[in-house]
């Protein structure tokens, strides 16, 4: 309820407001029903029970059809890739003075120094999973 607007008491067309807003997140499930002693009423339970029966139903379907993956999956994943790309970055400096011999020992230097900061960043990254 809204606060009390000095000594006339409430406001009625923002108490009426404040009801009607309750009454929509009970119906919604955004607002938990409460007998009189504060507790949640015994259909808040089972409806609650539903709805996160739902919302694991929805993660194992969005699994199965391939929408999201779990975090130990996509871990692999780049792991793996990874394992792949190394390798190709640290023959890049050779396979330039291969097809290039007029190219200098410092720039074979400033080739591999950008590999090895770009390895250095990502070996730093952290995955924040709450964005």
């Amino acid at each position: 309820m809204p606060s009390s607007k000095g000594r006339g008491g409430y406001e009625l067309d923002s108490c009426r407001l404040a009801y009607i807003r309750y009454l929509r997140g009970i119906s919604n499930g955004q607002v938990i029903d409460t007998d009189p002693d504060g507790e949640p009423r015994e259909d808040d339970y089972s409806r609650l029970l539903e709805k996160e029966k739902y919302r694991e139903k929805k993660r194992q379907n969005d699994i199965e059809e391939k929408k999201v993956a779990p975090v130990d999956v996509l871990t692999r994943a780049l792991e793996k890739a990874a394992t792949i790309v190394v390798p190709i970055l640290e023959s890049l400096p050779l396979l330039m003075k291969r097809h290039w011999p007029e190219i200098t020992g410092d720039q074979i230097q400033m080739v591999k120094k950008a590999i090895a900061e770009g390895r250095n960043a990502i070996s730093d990254m952290e995955i924040d999973l709450d964005d």
